[in-house]
């Protein structure tokens, strides 16, 4: 059975809750919608992107937004 986005956020969150806060904060404060910061924050996951790399990530898309 797949599991949700969500739910994989939420473990995943779990195992490195600070680092998810902050790019939450992050996205929040930069105005990214909701379902494009949980994009993000699954590409962490799926790439093992470092949290620059997903700090840059989130500027670039709202810029686009």
């Amino acid at each position: 059975m797949p599991i949700c986005a969500d739910k994989l956020v939420r473990m995943y969150r779990d195992a490195r809750g600070e680092e998810i806060a902050r790019l939450e904060r992050l996205a929040k404060r930069l105005g990214v919608p909701p379902h494009k910061a949980r994009q993000v924050i699954l590409d962490v996951i799926a790439y093992r992107l470092t949290l620059e790399e997903a700090e840059k990530r989130l500027k670039r898309v709202a810029r686009e937004t």
